[in-house]
């Protein structure tokens, strides 16, 4: 199994929640209900976060470079590994402790992110401090605003009117023997979780059937950071998941700032 990394945090009053930024509220609330939406058009290429407890930053410059695609056409790519280091720092936490999903978006509000190309994702540099230069253009890509959503009902809404979910759940080892179709099955009696893991998503279907006869209907549609594990890096997730209570903190990622990164080269 590769690296996880997600750290459960519990909700703060200070965070936007659905209906805190009205014309995003209503956009939301406007979207038709359907029972499939897939935006996986827009993804950006599948990230590796190797053996590295980043996930947070990973499937946050995902979501980032996601929603860079839906807006201007162009992919910009962010590093990883500053945003893993810059919320690592706004957590308090060192070495490769993993990091709160909020502190990762904080991150990307407040310092934003250098292109990959400046902070490059080497495993064995994770901990450095980020030279002069790609803090100096980090400030170019803040994004603009992020909202903490309360349940799958607000995910799949938010993912409907187009905008990328970052969330975590708590992984199983039977995560690690999921086929090319991209199944996670539901934990096993007595199968242990191993950790949580954060992924971002940007598709669901009500009436999309698990390979898994004993499953209910219906999953959502996430981005993984393990290179082509699963659908070619891309999984489903059953509903179960959320009803059960393995997967929380839910967080949209509302617009944002996407120079050209020719711009900064």
């Amino acid at each position: 199994m590769k690296g996880l990394g997600w750290r459960k945090e519990h909700a703060d009053p200070r965070d936007f929640a659905h209906g805190d930024i009205p014309r995003v509220s209503q956009l939301v609330t406007a979207t038709k209900e359907l029972p499939e939406v897939d935006f996986f058009q827009w993804i950006a290429p599948i990230k590796d976060q190797g053996d590295l407890g980043s996930c947070v930053a990973n499937s946050i410059a995902g979501a980032y470079e996601f929603d860079g695609i839906k807006i201007t056409g162009t992919y910009t790519s962010v590093s990883r590994l500053y945003l893993y280091k810059a919320a690592r720092r706004l957590g308090g936490f060192t070495g490769d402790s993993g990091a709160y999903i909020r502190d990762g978006m904080r991150a990307l509000v407040r310092l934003g992110a250098p292109p990959e190309s400046l902070w490059p994702y080497k495993v064995e540099t994770f901990d450095a401090q980020p030279d002069f230069v790609a803090t100096g253009y980090a400030q170019n890509f803040a994004a603009l605003r992020y909202v903490r959503l309360k349940n799958l009902t607000e995910i799949k809404a938010y993912i409907r009117a187009g905008f990328p979910v970052v969330f975590g759940f708590t992984a199983f080892p039977s995560i690690d023997q999921v086929k090319e179709d991209g199944w996670v099955p539901l934990p096993k009696s007595g199968e242990r979780p191993v950790g949580g893991h954060a992924v971002y998503t940007c598709a669901y279907s009500n009436v999309k059937q698990s390979r898994y006869w004993d499953d209910p209907a219906g999953a959502i549609g996430f981005i993984n950071s393990w290179g082509d594990w699963g659908a070619k890096g891309k999984g489903w997730l059953p509903y179960e998941y959320f009803h059960q209570g393995f997967c929380d903190d839910y967080w949209a990622l509302i617009s944002a700032k996407h120079p050209d990164e020719d711009e900064f080269t």
